[in-house]
């Protein structure tokens, strides 16, 4: 993937409401991290944000659709719900004092025009109770010239 050209995204939407999580506030380190319209402003890439974590590293998840299931499984922090049906896994990024950043760049292709994908971290606990915890979740729009 490459990054795009100055003129290449003309708007993009983002919003981080979907849930509580069970560890760490999901948001976005470029643009700003709560519901943003972008008109004709250059966007190179961007990355997810994490703060207020414990865990040792988080994972970013990228699905298609908002869900939400609760996952009571062993292993899990309490009150862990899955917010997006996972089907692109990107770099682990390593928490440190609670925060995490892991780049996304945006790629230069009209095909990915009106794109949504919905995002979540899923936190690994290196100690502790629970090996696994989950952020809120989170979804970002595109509109690529």
């Amino acid at each position: 993937l490459h990054q795009p050209l100055s003129d290449t995204i003309s708007l993009m939407h983002a919003g981080f409401s979907p849930g509580a999580g069970s560890d760490g506030l999901l948001s976005m380190n470029d643009p700003p991290a709560s519901n943003v319209v972008l008109p004709n402003q250059t966007v190179s890439s961007f990355g997810l944000r994490v703060t207020g974590s414990t865990a040792a590293a988080v994972v970013p998840m990228l699905g298609i659709a908002p869900i939400a299931i609760p996952l009571p499984l062993a292993g899990l922090a309490p009150n862990s719900t899955l917010y997006t049906n996972p089907i692109l896994y990107g770099n682990a990024g390593t928490v440190t004092n609670g925060t995490a950043e892991v780049p996304f760049p945006v790629p230069n292709d009209t095909n990915l025009n009106q794109l949504v994908l919905y995002m979540q971290m899923l936190g690994v606990h290196t100690g502790g109770p629970f090996g696994l915890s989950m952020t809120n979740g989170g979804y970002f729009a595109l509109n690529i010239n």
